[in-house]
């Protein structure tokens, strides 16, 4: 094409056409601003579609980082019930003044106690994080990006509370099985379990359990009230998240 109007140009300037020779150059002229400008267009859609393709690939990875810590969170607060169900039951026993249940029957309930003091575990943010590290934040719209933002602040929050009551339930527990550990001994006949049997003071022995399980208690209700509160905000953004899918 430009090969052509460049025949034309020198055609008309051998017959000494000088007018017609400028309307094929201001057309000429004309042509390569369109062409520029179709260019940049091309570029933009190509820009936008791999913008698009990013802004989906981000959506997905976050809705599947939720949808997993929603699973996780709901399992944790049905465990913490049915584990606090379970503690309150025991509690009962040591505190109610008028139970017929004897010592022994105590000490064989403690092997039951989920000594693994586990809370929900660190929730996914590794998308999250990625937005922000590249940037990319931009892509996804405003008022979900105001959701993850603020279920981020939400998640750090929570995780220091969770790590801070674990400690002072790890802290009880210790106390407890520092003295009473040979309880859970299945050799109810092994000399160690006999040994220490002999110097075993009830009161002592009820009142640090007691301890441990009126705190565990407790702490495990803050942390599954913390659960609940976060997982309603992971459920309400998982849902402004799937609005733009």
């Amino acid at each position: 094409m430009i090969n052509f109007f460049r025949k034309i140009r020198k055609k008309m300037a051998d017959d000494n056409r000088p007018l017609k020779y400028m309307r094929y150059a201001v057309g000429e002229i004309l042509l390569v601003v369109i062409g520029i400008l179709i260019a940049l267009q091309i570029n933009t859609w190509n820009e936008e579609r791999k913008e698009t393709k990013k802004l989906k690939m981000y959506v997905k990875d976050l809705v599947s980082d939720l949808e997993k810590d929603t699973i996780n969170l709901n399992g944790w607060i049905r465990w913490s019930k049915k584990e606090i169900d379970e503690l309150k039951e025991i509690d009962e026993y040591i505190n109610n003044p008028d139970s017929m249940i004897t010592i022994d029957s105590i000490i064989n309930m403690v092997p039951n106690i989920n000594f693994g003091n586990s809370g929900p575990g660190p929730l996914n943010q590794e998308t999250f994080n990625t937005l922000v590290s590249t940037g990319d934040v931009g892509l996804i719209p405003e008022r979900q990006m105001n959701d993850l933002k603020s279920l981020n602040f939400r998640y750090k929050d929570f995780e220091d509370a969770s790590e801070t009551n674990m400690k002072f339930i790890f802290e009880f527990l210790m106390a407890y099985l520092n003295s009473y550990r040979f309880l859970s001994n299945v050799e109810k006949n092994s000399l160690v379990y006999l040994s220490q049997m002999k110097n075993f003071d009830e009161a002592e022995f009820l009142r640090t359990l007691d301890n441990y399980v009126g705190n565990k208690i407790f702490l495990y209700g803050m942390i599954s009230s913390q659960t609940q509160n976060v997982l309603k905000y992971s459920e309400q953004t998982l849902a402004s998240l799937k609005n733009i899918q």
